[in-house]
């Protein structure tokens, strides 16, 4: 055997023990990871019956997309309420600027601002009207979003690429242009609005599902990214409601008969939501006994199923085209 030939040998042995020596380790690490998830889940029940204080957020700036009405704007009133001001920022301008006059009367400030939030030039080109208005942006809450419930088969390419763009893509964009200016001021917090689809998946809602899953990554891989980098100034929470009773259509989808006749009310829900940031909870659950189905989305796929039993009804085999 030649000099060289010995030489990779004894690498390829070295590497070898090393690996069995580093899947030991891996095994301990997966060990004290479990204790520790049992800490934690420990800690969650505790805060969910004990919660958390409520942080000050009185002076600082929400930025808040779809908050013309519904439960955009029930967000921004509770927000205000706690002394924050508000961008109200919606494609629906005579609106946003009516909610911006309701909120100036609970003694903040307050300004509406036109947007195509899929769009992130108009996104970008929002942060310096935003700040030289209200002041550097604090709070991002991503609400903006769309619901089509037809078969994946029957959707147009426009309309799907359409929700990805509002449900998912306008996060993107609003998270890269406020992002920085947090972690220079080591201040921050970045919420959104995904869905009850966003932890199991809805029937005859493929493409809405799929949004609201990459929107919960999103919120995920940016808290985990951000613990990473260590920066640890910066909160984030996703928020995963039912149906809320914010326009006639979601009452009709509900009827329909596909779905548990389950419809919130969109005044507690805003209510709820901005509760959930002011303790820095970074899941809320909208109702709020649906929380403990969040730690299912590592079961088996048959036990979503079975979960998917508890938000439509058993049997339905109607099929929706809106």
């Amino acid at each position: 055997m030649s000099t060289s030939q010995e030489e990779e040998r004894r690498r390829d042995e070295a590497l070898l023990a090393a690996s069995r020596g580093e899947e030991f380790r891996m095994w301990i690490d997966l060990t004290k990871t479990f204790f520790k998830a049992f800490l934690l889940l420990l800690k969650t029940i505790y805060e969910f019956f004990v919660p958390r204080k409520f942080k000050d957020v009185s002076g600082q700036v929400a930025f808040i997309t779809g908050a013309a009405k519904g439960l955009g704007k029930e967000i921004a009133i509770n927000l205000a309420k706690k002394k924050c001001n508000i961008a109200v920022v919606d494609i629906d301008f005579e609106n946003a600027k009516k909610t911006a006059e309701e909120l100036k009367e609970l003694g903040v400030k307050a300004k509406a601002f036109k947007a195509d939030v899929s769009k992130a030039e108009e996104i970008d080109a929002l942060k310096g009207p935003v700040e030289e208005s209200l002041g550097p942006v604090d709070i991002v809450i991503n609400n903006a979003g769309v619901f089509f419930t037809k078969n994946i088969e029957d959707e147009t390419p426009e309309n799907l690429q359409r929700m990805i763009n509002i449900n998912l893509m306008s996060s993107f964009w609003t998270i890269r242009t406020f992002l920085q200016g947090m972690v220079d001021r080591q201040r921050g917090h970045i919420a959104a609005v995904s869905s009850f689809a966003g932890l199991n998946g809805l029937p005859q809602a493929v493409c809405y599902t799929a949004s609201k899953f990459g929107l919960r990554g999103l919120i995920e891989g940016l808290s985990i990214d951000l613990h990473h980098r260590n920066i640890n100034c910066i909160n984030t929470t996703c928020i995963f409601p039912y149906f809320i009773d914010t326009n006639p259509a979601i009452k009709e989808i509900v009827k329909e008969g596909t779905y548990r006749k389950v419809i919130l009310d969109p005044i507690k829900s805003g209510k709820t939501i901005v509760e959930g940031i002011l303790r820095n909870e970074e899941i809320v659950t909208l109702p709020r006994n649906t929380y403990y189905l969040s730690y299912l989305l590592s079961f088996p796929m048959g036990l979503k199923k079975m979960c998917n039993k508890i938000i439509t009804v058993d049997g339905y085999k109607g099929t929706l085209n809106r």
